[in-house]
């Protein structure tokens, strides 16, 4: 009878720590399970339906097949994966232990195909895998999945996790723009834009100021608000006490009373001509 499937279960961080097989409830229940079980599960878990609507065997297989492929990776609870001595699949592999062929590893591709990957996002958790199987989006699919996260901001890109935060790729971003988009190499080279050529010979402009930012403003377009007729002079910085900083790659000019970026210390850096 298909009424088996099987089942993953994970922390709150999305790693799997048990495969299992079942039917009814079984997923969801948390008696009769192992210490190991218990001790991995006291901060809370996901169930993951990985495929439903089995028969004993072939839920058994799948449940072998995930767990000989988890248990490298990640620990798992599953007394098989520590021992191998339990294992009820009828497919037992002669290469565990041993490093994968070519040709295994093609195989074990072509299993996998159709078979949700179990790493999937929280949206997706919990949910039975008929909804989840990797079919084409749609685009109306797509466009609301685009309408979700528009100006929802990615978490792992916040504050410090953000990696073009960092010092050292910021210098190696800094370093791998030198000598580009110079003379010819910018595609701005040689050209004009007609906007900006049109907007110039129109006449009436005038600078609108809010006491920090000058804007020019054409006759026909209403000044911002905030902002009245004038312009703000930029105060003249005294010069005394700059000094060169520099992490070795790029030089930064820095007043007395500045902090001095990380990685960076008093000096120059020359550039050496290519």
């Amino acid at each position: 009878m298909n009424i088996y499937y099987v089942y993953i279960h994970e922390t709150a961080d999305g790693t799997p720590f048990y495969v299992g097989k079942g039917k009814g409830n079984r997923a969801y229940k948390n008696d009769q399970r192992s210490e190991s079980w218990k001790q991995l599960a006291k901060n809370g878990y996901n169930v993951h339906i990985v495929k439903d609507c089995m028969e004993e065997q072939a839920a058994l297989d799948l449940e072998y097949f995930i767990i000989n492929d988890f248990r490298k990776q990640f620990t798992l609870a599953n007394k098989m994966a520590r021992g191998w001595k339990t294992v009820k699949s009828s497919k037992p592999s002669p290469l565990i232990g041993k490093k994968k062929s070519p040709e295994h590893k093609a195989a074990l591709s072509a299993a996998r195909k159709g078979v949700p990957n179990p790493k999937l996002s929280a949206a997706k958790k919990g949910k039975s895998i008929p909804h989840l199987h990797n079919e084409p989006k749609t685009e109306e699919h797509r466009r609301n999945i685009s309408k979700a996260k528009t100006g929802v901001p990615n978490p792992k890109m916040l504050g410090d996790l953000n990696p073009t935060k960092r010092p050292e790729v910021r210098a190696k971003m800094s370093a791998s723009q030198i000598g580009k988009n110079v003379g010819e190499n910018n595609p701005m080279f040689g050209k004009s834009r007609p906007d900006l050529v049109e907007r110039n010979k129109i006449k009436g402009k005038r600078f609108w100021t809010n006491g920090v930012i000058n804007k020019y403003v054409l006759p026909t377009e209403t000044p911002p608000e905030g902002y009245w007729l004038g312009v703000t002079r930029k105060k003249t910085i005294d010069k005394k006490g700059i000094a060169f900083y520099t992490n070795g790659v790029i030089n930064k000019m820095l007043l007395p009373n500045a902090d001095i970026p990380i990685g960076f210390y008093k000096g120059f850096t020359k550039q050496r001509k290519k």
